[in-house]
């Protein structure tokens, strides 16, 4: 436990799209570490169960008629902030990830803007397939020769500030699954503080993987990618922050 651990001024948003088997569990995880925070699990156009057992486990549920994983996830950062919270910590609703890595990542969250997870400390996970694994190390590559030193661009555990919360929610950030790389090139070109703290991936709970299922998604996902990252570069280096000044 640290002594963030039971503040009120944190909020997680999990977006979640037929998760039913998975998102109950996620939120109960997250409820006992983190009694006092809010907990926002964005309904994203899912055909099943998973706004009403996402509710039975005690989270605040936002509908996002309109499926995509920035966009849902932009509805719970707005719905975070509206909320009143600080430090707003995305994490998937799959439980891929080990929530006693949630605690270094927020302690971070007090000092800098940005606070990416980590997956690759040790090399590939074993529950990451290659293709997935060997993508991620090109991007690196290519983040690193546009914007500098990040360990892993696009983990789906990260912590934002409340002003890089409110600066992605008035740029041109993917609603789509560059989302993450999305903030991290955002962050990075308009000179956000940003620290990159190793997790642990777990395997999800249940169900399948819902971004890119196939081979040819997980194609044209990887060049939508690579693609924004690039083009990011150009239109992000000269503009300025909307606010650095924390606490604002």
């Amino acid at each position: 436990m640290t002594s963030r651990e039971s503040l009120s001024d944190v909020a997680f948003v999990l977006p979640a799209h037929n998760e039913e088997g998975a998102v109950g569990k996620v939120v109960r995880e997250i409820r006992r570490m983190y009694p006092d925070a809010l907990i926002i699990v964005v309904d994203n156009a899912s055909s099943d169960r998973t706004a009403e057992e996402a509710e039975k486990a005690g989270a605040l549920v936002v509908r996002e008629p309109v499926k995509g994983l920035g966009k849902a996830i932009k509805a719970g950062i707005q719905c975070a902030l509206e909320h009143g919270a600080r430090i707003i910590l995305r994490t998937d609703s799959d439980g891929e990830f080990d929530p006693n890595c949630f605690a270094e990542l927020i302690e971070a969250a007090d000092d800098y803007d940005l606070v990416i997870g980590n997956r690759f400390s040790e090399g590939r996970p074993e529950n990451v397939p290659l293709s997935h694994y060997l993508f991620n190390m090109i991007l690196i590559t290519l983040f690193w020769l546009f914007y500098g030193k990040i360990l892993d661009v696009t983990c789906g555990c990260r912590v934002f500030s409340r002003e890089l919360a409110r600066e992605i929610l008035k740029r041109d950030v993917d609603d789509g699954p560059a989302f993450d790389a999305d903030t991290t090139s955002l962050a990075v070109s308009l000179g956000y503080s940003v620290k990159s703290v190793d997790v642990r991936l777990r395997g999800r709970i249940s169900g399948q993987r819902k971004v890119a299922p196939t081979v040819i998604g997980k194609v044209l996902v990887g060049l939508r990618i690579l693609f924004r990252v690039a083009v990011n570069r150009l239109r992000w280096r000269c503009e300025t922050p909307s606010t650095l000044s924390r606490g604002q």
